[in-house]
């Protein structure tokens, strides 16, 4: 091989790599832009009182923890009636991508897993406080969908 074919096959190498890794990024870039957008959607129609259509962003694993009609009465009672509140804040913490994650020690662990930490502030009879949870969101059929740890 001539010099230059040696300078042009090394350019496309090069070149090639920067652009799988660009590529790599951007993919898990989105992913995880997805995922708190789920998280943030979920809250939002929470914040909403729309707790059906909150439960309709969960996965198919919580759904064995509640059917849609429990979930909506359990989430109205603990918010409204038990903490006294009509409205509430959520922020989005920090974002961790796992490679695998179980949501209760009985079960398979679900690959490529993003834990999101929320923090929602309340304001209620009882003052101001705050809660702090991971969420949990996983791809369904294409979808990212919300969990919730039981261990």
């Amino acid at each position: 091989m001539n010099k230059s074919r040696r300078i042009s096959f090394l350019f496309l190498v090069i070149f090639l790599i920067t652009l799988s890794i660009l590529i790599f990024y951007l993919i898990k870039t989105t992913a995880k832009h997805e995922a708190i957008n789920t998280v943030k959607e979920f809250y939002r129609e929470e914040q909403k009182g729309n707790f059906g259509t909150s439960w309709d962003l969960f996965h198919r694993s919580m759904h064995q923890h509640f059917t849609k009609d429990q979930y909506i009465q359990k989430r109205a009672h603990v918010f409204m009636q038990d903490f006294g509140s009509k409205s509430f804040d959520f922020t989005i913490g920090e974002v961790v991508h796992l490679k695998e994650w179980s949501y209760d020690k009985d079960e398979s662990p679900i690959k490529d897993v993003y834990q999101i930490s929320v923090s929602l502030t309340f304001h209620s009879v009882f003052g101001v406080f705050s809660l702090e949870q991971d969420v949990y969101v996983a791809k369904q059929k294409d979808e990212w969908r919300i969990l919730w740890e039981y261990k």
